[in-house]
């Protein structure tokens, strides 16, 4: 039998080039560097009406009106999200109150509020052109400070635009949706 592997930062695919069968063997998770630098971080597991933190922390998004069957958010989803109310993601999300107002209440977060990737605590790895699928979503822990080594990891791990933390940075990638400053 003769193989030929791809291997990608996600996945290891293997090829039967004699069968035409295909492999998929997943390498070192590319999220667990963060483990201890996130609060949340969602990478596709999906159960019922939530998705569920890949920190098995019991942490989770409500999703309210689900109309995707995929281990993604299709850019095309009208689906509505909610955080789990927690002092701790309170605290993080401060900055951004993408989920939770300033005076700590829970909001409604659409997939159109995430495909913005410029918010500085949560952190969201979609794709670069049309369609704008949302492939994970972190949120650094509160008083978490990168340093410029990790923001080199988190614009490839995340796939950030190239201008996300303000400067340009050679381990971010272009954007359709975004202008260039």
């Amino acid at each position: 039998m003769s193989y030929v592997n791809i291997t990608h930062k996600r996945y290891e695919v293997k090829i039967n080039q004699t069968s035409n069968t295909l492999g998929i063997n997943s390498l070192t998770y590319w999220w667990q560097y963060w483990r201890h630098l996130l609060g949340f971080l969602w990478t596709g597991m999906n159960y019922q009406n939530y998705l569920i933190s890949s920190l098995y922390d019991r942490r989770r998004i409500t999703i309210t009106g689900r109309d995707f069957a995929t281990n993604y958010i299709p850019q095309t989803s009208t689906a509505s999200f909610k955080l789990q109310n927690d002092s701790d993601l309170i605290i993080a999300d401060a900055p951004d109150h993408l989920w939770f107002n300033p005076a700590g209440n829970l909001k409604v977060v659409t997939p159109q509020l995430l495909y913005d990737p410029d918010y500085t605590r949560t952190i969201v790895l979609c794709g670069h052109a049309s369609p704008y699928n949302i492939y994970a979503i972190g949120i650094l822990r509160s008083g978490v400070i990168l340093t410029s080594a990790q923001l080199d990891q988190l614009h490839h791990d995340f796939e950030l635009w190239l201008f996300w933390s303000g400067i340009w940075n050679d381990n971010g990638f272009w954007k359709d949706n975004k202008i260039m400053p």
